[in-house]
């Protein structure tokens, strides 16, 4: 898994690792966003089957901004996410010092 902003991104990893973890592929909701950063796009409609969580699940989705928006996968207290320098399993409390506010969301499909 080697990062690349056009084709293996943060949010695919994201993708691929919540499929791996609960065999659900949430690719296809986020599909707009799954592009190098110039080109991204949001869909509201398809972002409605993700709510936003007071305090992250096991696993969730989790949205991280700092200089940018970073995403990851919450579980069993650590995010795992990717970025240039690779692979990563950072604390929460870890990820909040580097990348600032970090919010949870879970997948509910309507």
């Amino acid at each position: 898994m080697t990062y690349n902003d056009k084709t293996y991104n943060c949010l695919h990893y994201s993708v691929d690792k919540y499929k791996a973890l609960t065999g659900i592929d949430v690719g296809l909701y986020v599909s707009e966003l799954l592009t190098d950063k110039n080109a991204r796009a949001i869909n509201p409609a398809k972002l409605a089957n993700f709510s936003l969580l007071d305090a992250p699940v096991s696993p969730c989705l989790a949205v991280m901004r700092g200089v940018g928006a970073h995403a990851g996968i919450y579980h069993d207290g650590v995010i795992h996410h990717l970025t240039e320098a690779g692979e990563h399993a950072t604390p929460a409390h870890i990820a909040q010092l580097q990348y600032g506010a970090i919010k949870y969301y879970a997948f509910c499909p309507t």
